[in-house]
């Protein structure tokens, strides 16, 4: 007898050990998965979330025909072509800059009165900033940002940026930081015009095809 009881006492630590090797794994296998979804995949992830996320927006629609009395128009549609962009949720200086220089390449916004004369000091300074982040952050020391906040950082950096620095855009570069202008005046999930004159059915057409590199447009 004494022996049986023996053996059930040695049993049954045994088997708890068992149990408590099993919980341990399958605790181990769940962290594992949550650092693979967090760490690995949690950028895809919460693109995915912002992406399905379901938020009211206002997008304009065409004004109705009017009629007389005896049923003939009077005032009616004329349908153009236009260019809009609707930046998601969280979007970035750097994203519409990426945008606008993809969208470079499909739309024109080369001419002058409209666009290019209409570009500030200001607008030049804030794409040459963004093409030269890390020698334009280094213009502020350490001891001076700790006096400002963000926004007076930011306005800092821009004010010495030099005028020279500013002045050699080719054309190309000039229509980039035009289209950007226009992207920068949209509101997170609204639509924003960024041409609508002259918009060309070739533009129309090639804008479309590349839709998926163009987030927004």
């Amino acid at each position: 007898m004494g022996n049986k009881k023996k053996k059930k006492k040695t049993q049954l630590p045994f088997r708890i050990n068992i149990l408590f090797f099993v919980v341990f794994l399958m605790f181990t296998v769940l962290i594992l998965q949550l650092g693979v979804v967090q760490i690995l995949n949690g950028e895809a992830f919460q693109e995915e979330i912002d992406r399905t996320v379901k938020d009211t927006t206002k997008i304009p629609v065409p004004r109705g025909k009017i009629y007389d009395s005896n049923h003939n128009v009077i005032v009616d549609n004329k349908p153009l072509y236009s260019i809009t962009y609707t930046p998601a949720k969280g979007t970035q200086a750097e994203d519409r800059l990426e945008v606008a220089e993809k969208l470079s390449k499909y739309i024109s916004m080369d001419d002058e009165k409209k666009y290019l004369d209409k570009l500030t000091e200001r607008n030049k300074k804030e794409y040459w900033y963004l093409k030269n982040k890390e020698e334009a952050d280094s213009r502020l020391s350490e001891k001076e940002a700790a006096d400002l906040d963000n926004a007076e950082q930011y306005n800092t950096i821009l004010d010495r940026i030099t005028k020279d620095e500013i002045s050699g855009f080719s054309k190309q570069e000039l229509e980039v930081i035009a289209i950007k202008k226009e992207l920068d005046k949209a509101y997170s999930l609204t639509p924003q015009i960024v041409k609508n004159d002259d918009v060309t059915a070739e533009e129309y057409a090639k804008v479309s095809e590349h839709l998926d590199v163009l987030p927004g447009s």
